[in-house]
């Protein structure tokens, strides 16, 4: 049998293929001017050979009309082939189904396949309609039969007369299906739809094909001609609205003698409703998903009675294409069953559940809003939901983080990639929500959520910043402060110490001068005066010594105004010049060390570590006693260590004695004060003294 059957295929299909084939060879002759004289050789053009408007004169039988019906028909020609045929010009002609005739006209693309633009029509009397192809749902669904004459089969699904289908009269409009296939069949004439639903018919008609804009097939529909039988191959013994309703966990139960193909009749109460969509009833077994055009409202805790056909839902039988009956009030309990645990739901597919859980998540959809739930007490399972909004904006729903009460309609969700017999395994399962009811605020989430924490923590991150922001904006314009008050103080220190240079060099040039050649004066008195009287001698040697005294103190103020020296060599420089200027006695030595990186330092600052290290020096040479003086300096990153130290008799540095000494110390820690250094004295009675100045900068 199966043999048999591939063999009728091959004969019915790859035939007119090899023939195909062949007349796609002959197309080039009608580019010649040669027409083309079969519907096979139109329907072999390509979409661009057939938009040449390629002559065609093709002998053949009108098979029936066509959309539009007052100037299209479908023709077929005396091989067997059909193709489609349009009047483009009025006045249209007009071709009765059966009529021989002979159209003369040029190719078109069409919309799909390829047709024939009418030209003109001969007429030729009576013709004979060949024998059709026969085939299945199926084979319609593969989308190769367009315009092609066929005989199939089916189960009427559901129908309905439509006013004005054909010019001047009524026709019809019926569904039918096998199995998962289904098909559009519209009829020229009317019939009562009634007295054909859940039948089996067997007819004739014109296989015609919906297509897109990009040339693609859709799915097929099939034209009955006028004068074309529906011949009713079995029906069952009576309607099923009339049949003892069944158990809705009985459908689709294995039964050797079951027939699925047909209606079967379920009674529940009414769960949920769609208009014009889709109803969940529940009987006293379980519930099912009932797909319907019937947009009737139905008032709650209503009974109906259900006819419809069956089909496979993902988990558990549902029936589609049904129509219903609302027989008055609910006969059993509609309560919603709570499940204690998700796996509890495997159990109530397409049933109206209750359930408890915390709301994690609610986002917008095309449809409505898309929810996510978290169970309470079952290791972080989740659950998937959605509730239509109908269109209403901005519907309010418990926060994220609520515990609340869920009510809605159970869908369970096989697992994928199970074996492909054999039971199903449940997965997990999804809930629809009818409305906004059925969302029940247990408990509001707590405050210290997550969300909470993250508002508090940017709050708390903002002001950080802010403050941040306003602390680095003061201690800028603090240091813009301290530098512009440093700026003036060094501007105003290098004035005073050119002030002091010019006073210097005018003692240098007319005191010092002055006193110098009066002590040269006063030398030279005294090598000649060898027969004066002894006092004469003595006072004159006085005098030389007040001129002397005074010339050094000249000399020493003018040390203390001027920092010429500074202007000629750097701070190590300038002190090693100082240490070796004043350690230039007998038995008196000296050594300094510079370690790091010479820089120049602030005038202010060079100027008064000078000072210090020149007063450290000269107080060692005058009271230290000491055989050896040595001077050390540190150039570190940000800091500058000056060490002079010598081996001479010390002193109690804890209580120096009210001496000169004392008062340099205070000096040089009066200095050290005034460029914010660090000044320390290490000293013991016969273990020499450590002066070390810490300037930071």
């Amino acid at each position: 049998m199966f043999l048999t059957s591939i063999l009728h295929l091959r004969t019915r299909f790859f035939v007119p293929f090899f023939i195909g084939l062949l007349c796609t060879a002959f197309v080039p002759f009608a580019l010649k001017g040669e027409p083309l004289t079969t519907a096979l050789e139109v329907r072999s053009l390509s979409e661009s050979q057939a938009s040449q408007a390629l002559q065609v004169e093709i002998e053949g039988t009108v098979l029936g009309h066509a959309e539009p019906y007052d100037r299209s028909f479908i023709l077929v020609d005396n091989q067997g082939d059909s193709v489609y045929a349009v009047d483009l010009q009025e006045p249209y002609v007009s071709a009765r189904t059966g009529q021989k005739v002979l159209v003369k006209g040029y190719s078109d693309p069409g919309g799909y396949a390829p047709f024939v633009a009418i030209e003109s029509i001969d007429l030729l009397g009576d013709g004979q309609l060949p024998a059709p192809i026969s085939v299945t749902l199926s084979d319609l669904n593969a989308g190769g039969l367009d315009s092609r004459w066929v005989e199939t089969y089916g189960i009427v699904r559901s129908g309905r007369i439509v006013e004005e289908l054909v010019p001047g009269g009524l026709g019809t409009q019926l569904d039918v299906a096998f199995g998962n296939e289904r098909v559009g069949v519209q009829i020229e004439y009317p019939i009562d739809p009634e007295t054909l639903i859940d039948a089996e018919i067997r007819f004739r008609a014109i296989c015609v094909n919906q297509h897109n804009p990009s040339r693609q097939f859709i799915r097929p529909a099939l034209l009955v001609p006028l004068g074309t039988e529906i011949t009713v191959v079995r029906r069952p013994h009576q309607p099923a609205s009339q049949s003892t309703p069944v158990p809705i966990n009985s459908l689709l139960g294995f039964s050797p003698n079951i027939d699925f193909h047909h209606q079967v009749h379920v009674q529940g109460a009414i769960l949920h409703s769609i208009p014009g969509e889709a109803i969940w009833i529940r009987d006293h077994t379980r519930a099912i998903k009932i797909r319907t055009k019937q947009d009737q409202p139905i008032p709650e805790n209503s009974q109906v009675s259900v006819t419809g056909f069956l089909y496979g839902e993902a988990f558990s039988p549902g029936l589609e294409d049904a129509s219903f009956d609302v027989t008055g009030a609910a006969a059993i309990d509609t309560t919603p069953i709570v499940l204690s645990n998700p796996e509890a739901s495997f159990s109530h597919d397409a049933d109206l559940i209750r359930f408890q859980a915390k709301l994690i998540e609610k986002r917008p959809q095309r449809d409505g809003i898309a929810l996510r739930f978290e169970w309470l007490d079952a290791d972080g399972t989740l659950t998937t939901g959605s509730m239509p909004t109908y269109g209403i904006p901005n519907i309010k729903l418990p926060p994220i983080g609520s515990v609340v009460e869920v009510t809605g309609i159970c869908s369970v969700i096989p697992e994928e990639g199970v074996s492909v017999s054999g039971g199903l395994i449940p997965s997990h399962f999804e809930v629809y929500l009818r409305s906004t009811s059925d969302l029940a605020l247990i408990h509001p989430p707590p405050f210290w959520n997550s969300k909470t924490i993250l508002w508090l923590l940017l709050i708390l991150l903002s002001v950080a910043v802010v403050t941040s922001l306003g602390i680095f904006l003061a201690a800028r314009h603090r240091l813009n402060e301290q530098a512009h008050r440093r700026e003036m103080a060094e501007a105003e220190f290098s004035a005073i110490l050119n002030e002091r240079n010019r006073l210097a060099r005018g003692i240098h040039d007319t005191l010092a001068q002055g006193l110098g050649a009066t002590s040269v004066q006063l030398e030279l008195v005294r090598s000649h005066c060898s027969d004066v009287p002894k006092a004469l001698i003595h006072h004159l040697d006085l005098a030389h010594k007040i001129v002397r005294d005074s010339l050094s103190e000249a000399r020493t103020s003018i040390w203390n105004m001027r920092s010429q020296i500074l202007e000629k060599s750097d701070l190590p420089d300038a002190l090693a010049s100082i240490l070796k200027q004043l350690t230039d006695q007998p038995g008196l030595s000296s050594k300094s060390k510079v370690i790091g990186e010479r820089r120049r330092l602030p005038a202010s600052v060079e100027n008064n570590m000078l000072r210090i290290g020149q007063e450290a020096i000269s107080n060692a040479t005058k009271h230290a006693k000491a055989s050896c003086i040595s001077l050390l300096i540190v150039f570190r990153t940000k800091e500058i260590i000056m060490v002079i130290s010598d081996d001479g008799s010390g002193f109690d540095a804890s209580k120096p004695a009210a001496s000169k000494q004392s008062f340099g110390i205070v000096g040089m820690r009066e200095r050290a004060e005034k460029i914010g250094a660090q000044l320390s004295v290490e000293s013991n009675a016969g273990s020499g003294t450590k002066i070390t100045l810490a300037y930071t900068g």
